[in-house]
């Protein structure tokens, strides 16, 4: 399943603590997201996989205190992405709304 192939309101939950480093960070992204094998596992990939995503996506990235400094470029893409995107909501460390009981969530890791 592609990232634009997406056809309902979706959430995903990322754990800092299980993100360490860049392989883990990455490893967890693909799994999270379902995204296909040609998935680049670096940053200008994963905007290119999220910025297409076609349906509203809430992601909450907890325990950031424990992503490393490429962790917080993971973080700082995802804002970048929510400004252009609206579709596309992040949450870091917060206890703002959580996912409706209509929303699935794709993964949690």
């Amino acid at each position: 399943m592609t990232a634009s192939n997406h056809s309902i309101k979706s959430w995903v939950w990322l754990d800092g603590r299980r993100m360490k480093d860049r392989e883990a960070l990455h490893e967890r992204l693909k799994v999270a997201f379902d995204f296909p094998d040609y998935y680049g596992r670096n940053l200008d990939a994963l905007w290119d996989l999220l910025s297409t995503w076609g349906t509203p996506l809430d992601i909450f990235v907890m325990h950031t205190e424990e992503l490393d400094n490429y962790g917080l470029g993971f973080l700082a893409l995802l804002r970048e992405l929510e400004k252009e995107q609206p579709r596309i909501r992040v949450y870091a460390d917060t206890s703002h709304v959580l996912p409706q009981e209509n929303s699935d969530m794709l993964y949690s890791v």
